[in-house]
C-alpha cells in the first residue's frame, strides 16, 4: 500500500507484488461528546481494503468511504442498511475492477478510474451478479446509480485524473406543485 507520505491526496493505491489485496464493508463505532456534555455512540458502516501478506492481515479505511456517508436526496445521513447497500455495490465494483481484472485494466488507484470501467463492470454484473446468477433490472439500475453519484463524487473532489463535473450530463426533473389543505396562520402581529 501507498504510504500517506508517497500519496498526498489519500487515496488507498494497491501494489500487488505487496500481497493479496480485497474490499470488504465493515460497521464501525464511535463515541463522540456532544456540545451538552452527553456521550453519543454513532455507528457508520466503512469501506475496508485488507492487504494479505506472508499469513498476515491489515486492514484500513478507505478514504472512499465518505460517499457512503453523504446524505441522500431527503437529507441526513443514510441508514446502516442504506449504507450497507451502498458500500457493498462499490466494494463489489472495486474488487472486480482493481483485483480480479487488475491485468486488464492495469489501474494503480482511483484516480486512473474512467467512465469505461463502469460500463464494463455493469455490463458484466448485470448477467451474472455476485454469484453468477442473473440480476433484477431495477438492482443493475440501482448500482447504476451509485456508481455514477461514486464517479460524480470524485470528480467534485478533482480526484479523478482523466474525468471532471465538466463531462457529466444532468437531467431536469420539474415536479407539480404541491399544495397543503391546512396552512397555519401566522403568529406575527402586524
Amino acid at each position: 500500500m501507498n504510504k500517506a507520505s508517497n500519496n498526498p491526496s489519500n487515496i488507498v493505491g494497491i501494489n500487488k507484488r505487496l500481497g493479496v489485496y480485497r474490499y470488504y464493508c465493515k460497521r464501525v463505532s464511535a463515541t463522540e461528546t456532544l456540545p451538552n456534555g452527553k456521550n453519543h455512540t454513532v455507528d457508520k458502516m466503512m469501506i475496508m481494503l485488507e492487504q494479505k501478506k506472508n499469513g498476515y492481515a491489515v486492514s484500513v479505511v478507505h478514504p472512499i468511504s465518505e460517499f457512503i456517508h453523504l446524505p441522500l436526496k431527503k437529507g441526513g445521513i443514510p441508514s446502516l442498511k442504506t449504507q450497507e447497500q451502498i458500500a457493498n455495490s462499490i466494494i463489489n465494483y472495486m474488487n472486480i475492477v482493481f483485483i480480479e481484472n487488475c491485468e486488464k485494466y492495469k489501474l494503480s488507484s482511483v484516480k486512473d478510474l474512467l467512465f469505461e470501467h463502469g460500463e464494463d463492470y455493469l455490463n458484466v454484473y448485470g448477467l451474472m451478479g455476485r454469484n453468477n446468477a442473473p440480476v433484477k433490472k431495477e438492482t443493475v439500475k440501482r448500482c447504476e446509480w451509485n456508481l455514477t453519484r461514486l464517479y460524480y463524487f470524485l470528480a467534485k473532489k478533482n480526484i479523478l485524473n482523466h474525468i471532471t463535473i465538466n463531462d457529466f450530463d444532468f437531467k431536469k426533473y420539474t415536479y407539480e406543485v404541491l399544495e397543503v389543505k391546512r396552512k397555519p396562520e401566522s403568529p406575527f402581529m402586524n
